[in-house]
């Protein structure tokens, strides 16, 4: 009788340690969820208890890296699927890696840094070359290429002036422009001309009057 009921409890065990035991269908990382833990934000630990339906773990393919960003909404026409882009992780100011953006949102959502009535867009972008430093929740940021043009002169985006459709800048003896063309390229906030301004010339970032 002893030994059956042993047998028993040994069976129970085994089918409980069974349920609890969690395969990954992956190689990769494990990388522990967060929780809220006495008012600040931790990764699950030993103790902690977790509802059902809760994310607790997720497994992350190192060779298989994205950066999940948003956008400010008024941003969103410039961007595409398939756009190029720079990334940069905040713990590695030294690192610069190519990314393509594979996914953008197509509801807007409350911004958390910017006022509420401004809405942002969610984009994810792959990063195309692996690097033995990134690791899973660090954060970052992306530049995206709007498009790309021969070495030539930039100006910061704040020293292009516009009146009657005509762009030109204010530089250190004369205007360039109007007249004269402009293109966005490379960042937002970066612009390229094609005359009137020599490489290290002085320019305005606001109307000199």
């Amino acid at each position: 009788m002893n030994l059956d009921q042993a047998r028993l409890e040994l069976q129970r065990a085994e089918a409980n340690v069974g349920r609890m035991t969690i395969r990954a269908p992956i190689d990769g990382v494990v990388v522990m969820a967060s929780i809220v833990r006495n008012g600040e934000f931790g990764q699950i630990r030993e103790g902690d208890q977790v509802n059902a339906g809760q994310p607790s773990v997720s497994i992350v393919d190192p060779g298989s890296m994205v950066l999940d960003a948003s956008i400010n909404q008024v941003d969103a026409e410039r961007l595409h699927l398939g756009m190029k882009a720079v990334v940069r992780v905040d713990a590695y100011p030294d690192i610069e890696l190519q990314g393509t953006v594979i996914g953008m949102g197509a509801m807007s959502r409350a911004s958390t840094f910017r006022a509420r009535f401004v809405g942002e867009l969610p984009v994810r972008v792959r990063i195309e070359r692996t690097e033995p430093r990134l690791i899973p929740d660090l954060t970052g940021s992306a530049e995206f290429v709007l498009r790309t043009e021969a070495p030539t002169v930039t100006v910061p985006r704040e020293a292009v002036f516009q009146e009657n459709g005509a762009s030109f800048v204010y530089t250190g003896r004369r205007t360039a422009g109007p007249g004269r063309r402009f293109r966005w390229v490379q960042k937002f906030t970066t612009a390229a001309i094609h005359g009137g301004v020599e490489k290290g010339g002085v320019v305005a970032l606001a109307r000199p009057w």
